[in-house]
């Protein structure tokens, strides 16, 4: 009984602290999109306008992506392996963005 206790506790901390990473990760994203929404990131060229969209569709999906995450770790639901990779999926899909953002930032002040 105690044991049992102790592992919905420490799943309780697990879920806890993956909707805090979510959550982290979700508003750096953002601050992105507020970021590449400013007048001195505007592409002047066809090719950074067509990277600026890429961007930020790629928002967009792992906004959704974080809601249907979010909802699914505030259910009183068994985090399983399942989720835990979706979770990891998508906190590397931000860090891939944040990547995608500093290059174009690069490409564009190449251009100016």
């Amino acid at each position: 009984m105690i044991l049992d206790k102790v592992a919905e506790e420490k799943q309780f901390l697990s879920i806890g602290s993956y909707l805090v990473k979510i959550e982290r990760s979700h508003k750096k994203n953002l601050e992105l999109k507020k970021r590449l929404n400013s007048y001195n990131l505007e592409p002047n060229t066809r090719e950074l306008f067509l990277e600026l969209e890429n961007i930020k569709f790629k928002i967009e999906l792992l906004h959704i992506s974080y809601l249907n995450i979010k909802t699914v770790l505030k259910q009183p639901i068994s985090v399983n392996e399942t989720h835990v990779k979706k979770i990891n999926k998508q906190l590397e899909e931000s860090k891939l963005l944040d990547n995608c953002v500093n290059n174009y930032i690069k490409k564009l002040k190449a251009t100016i």
